[in-house]
């Protein structure tokens, strides 16, 4: 009963945040800096666009899909608020992964273009192929990033970084990865940074430093740590 009690405040918590967020986007035309920073294990990321028609990571909307008219106002006033953001951010390292959350990020894709300042935290695990198509499309469709960050990514970081040296070499000038496993392939897309002027590392490949633009010699570093790993 306690159970049933909990699980229905959480909805009628995330039904206010629901209300409130799409209030506040509507409202906000100059909105700037977006953070979704999770903190709560059992609360949802509010559910800003209700429907979502998707097919291999191109989004449309559908206006049939709609649920009325005031979803579909409610979602045009969110998508017009977010064409201004310089900075996104997102924390989902102490909660889990949702559709709610997933949509947020289809949304960022679609609706921004002007972002300078990415930054991700998922649990290494989340890391799957629709999430890392969802952060592929967010830096596809930027103009100008100039920092991004991420954290727990394992596998596949290398197709993340190849898109930023395609679209953003050279306008890109910080990262941090944070927990990230730097396979030889990606040291090498590293390299090619030429105008990087930081890049600070906490924990990858057991490895914690800043560096300012020769890291050539600690991305080497790096490679050497993860083959005296396999040698053991």
């Amino acid at each position: 009963m306690r159970k049933f009690k909990d699980k229905f405040k959480e909805q009628q918590i995330l039904v206010m945040v629901t209300s409130l967020m799409r209030l506040f986007l509507k409202e906000s035309t100059n909105l700037r800096i977006l953070i979704f920073n999770k903190k709560f294990h059992n609360l949802d990321t509010p559910n800003l666009l209700p429907k979502l028609m998707t097919k291999n990571f191109i989004f449309s909307y559908n206006n049939n899909m709609m649920m009325g008219k005031d979803s579909s106002s409610s979602s045009s006033s969110s998508s017009s608020s977010l064409n201004r953001l310089v900075k996104f951010q997102i924390n989902n390292i102490n909660s889990t992964l949702t559709q709610n959350t997933i949509n947020l990020l289809k949304l960022i894709s679609i609706n921004c273009k002007n972002i300078h300042y990415l930054d991700f935290k998922f649990k290494h695990y989340e890391y799957n192929d629709n999430i890392l198509q969802l952060i592929i499309s967010i830096i596809k469709s930027q103009d100008h990033i100039s920092e991004f960050n991420i954290s727990q990514i394992k596998i596949n970081f290398e197709l993340i970084l190849l898109n930023l040296l395609l679209l953003h070499k050279n306008t890109l000038i910080s990262m941090k990865l944070d927990h990230v496993h730097i396979s030889e392939n990606s040291t090498e897309i590293l390299k090619q940074f030429y105008n990087i002027r930081k890049v600070k590392l906490l924990h990858c490949n057991k490895l914690t430093s800043e560096v300012l633009p020769d890291y050539s010699e600690l991305l080497e570093s790096l490679i050497d740590i993860k083959h005296r790993e396999k040698k053991r």
